[in-house]
């Protein structure tokens, strides 16, 4: 929600600054190049303890997005985003008999997409990116080192995100997106191990529409244009 505030509160306050140069617009031209990118990195802890059990959960998670872009257009431009997270979630019980659980997840996907800049002021412009993406994860349950079952996800999407982008040099820009309307197709297969060492398989398709203000869907990074 905090994340939402700021991105909110950083349209509007940039928009309002910009009101006074409106007879300065910035171009992006045709030629330029755009190399960009994300990094988020997280880690938590959480302790839960009663008279019956003692639990002790941790999370570490680690996602990068590199980019590339042409301007085949003056503030129009076309490129790729990649896309690797990497997330592993620790619980640890304490309570005898003591028993430890890792669910280790890893994402890859990559997103062409096109961009419509407008020009607010001489520093500011706001986007409306159209991508169409996909990614693959798969995560590994593991029960004292054993492990136990595999989750596979292999995922198709259609997107339109809204943006800002804000120069802070002749080269350098600020960037924050959020959410977006969507399109979703997933694929899930499932394999667990039974206590007798057989397998259970199975696997699931769905689709759905999705207008979404989700703080997970915040980015945030910088650009250079060359």
């Amino acid at each position: 929600m905090k994340k939402i505030i700021v991105f909110t509160a950083l349209i509007v306050g940039m928009y309002s600054f910009g009101q006074g140069d409106n007879d300065e617009k910035f171009i992006i031209k045709k030629g330029t190049i755009n190399l960009g990118g994300n990094l988020n990195i997280g880690t938590s802890s959480q302790d839960f303890s009663n008279e019956i059990n003692q639990n002790v959960t941790k999370n570490t998670f680690f996602r990068i997005q590199p980019r590339v872009g042409y301007f085949v257009g003056n503030n129009i431009e076309i490129g790729i985003a990649f896309d690797y997270t990497q997330s592993n979630t620790n619980n640890l019980n304490q309570t005898q008999p003591v028993s430890e659980q890792d669910n280790i997840r890893a994402t890859f996907g990559f997103l062409p997409y096109i961009r419509g800049y407008k020009s607010i002021n001489k520093n500011l412009l706001l986007f409306v990116q159209g991508e169409v993406g996909y990614n693959t994860s798969k995560s590994e349950l593991e029960f004292n080192s054993i492990n136990a079952s595999t989750f596979t996800v292999n995922t198709f999407e259609i997107g339109i995100r809204p943006g800002i982008t804000y120069f802070i040099s002749k080269r350098m820009a600020l960037e924050a997106s959020l959410g977006g309307l969507s399109y979703t197709n997933s694929k899930q297969d499932f394999e667990s191990r039974n206590e007798d060492n057989t397998f259970n398989e199975s696997s699931s398709t769905e689709d759905s529409f999705n207008f979404s203000i989700n703080p997970s869907d915040f980015l945030f990074g910088m650009s250079f244009y060359f």
